[in-house]
């Protein structure tokens, strides 16, 4: 791929280049090579530790490789800086989720919530946290709001499916 040796070319010739670093990543990524994204997102983050792009992605890609440690570090410090990123407080709220901390997750997806009220994914996830735990009329409120602000299939298809778990639940 040209543009991969283009990034490694500029690398050589300027080392301290963390755009180049950050590039490179993205296209790594894309190719879904993690280990190689994340090398260069660190190296570009060490370079230029207030690129909050390049934050966002090995938020991302540690998320996508399960290791959800290093991405609530990192969309911590993402929230730190920008406390009214509702993405930032849903996708930590996912890895706490994935981490078993039910608790945290919700909180994290109740304030992404807050700051986008129309944030569907936020209520389907948190409405699956609450269905979980046994609190069936708060997971329906928010598989509703799921349904009534879904802007794609996939959204709307996983809080219908929920729904009709919940009642076929109720009827046993």
């Amino acid at each position: 791929m040209k543009a991969l040796s283009d990034y490694d070319q500029a690398i050589k010739l300027d080392p301290k280049n963390s755009t180049a670093y950050y590039n490179r990543a993205r296209l790594h990524d894309g190719q879904e090579h993690s280990d190689l994204a994340l090398t260069d997102l660190n190296k570009c983050i060490e370079l230029d530790p207030d690129n909050g792009e390049a934050l966002y992605l090995r938020a991302t890609i540690t998320f996508k490789t399960k290791a959800y440690d290093v991405s609530i570090e990192d969309w911590t410090q993402l929230i730190k800086r920008n406390s009214s990123d509702a993405g930032a407080f849903f996708w930590r709220g996912k890895a706490h989720d994935k981490q078993g901390r039910p608790e945290k997750a919700l909180q994290d997806y109740t304030q992404s919530i807050v700051l986008s009220p129309r944030y569907a994914s936020a209520y389907l996830e948190r409405g699956t946290v609450y269905a979980d735990q046994g609190r069936r009329d708060e997971a329906i409120a928010d598989f509703n709001h799921a349904v009534e602000y879904a802007d794609d299939q996939e959204t709307l298809r996983r809080a219908k499916q929920e729904l009709a778990k919940i009642r076929l639940k109720a009827r046993q």
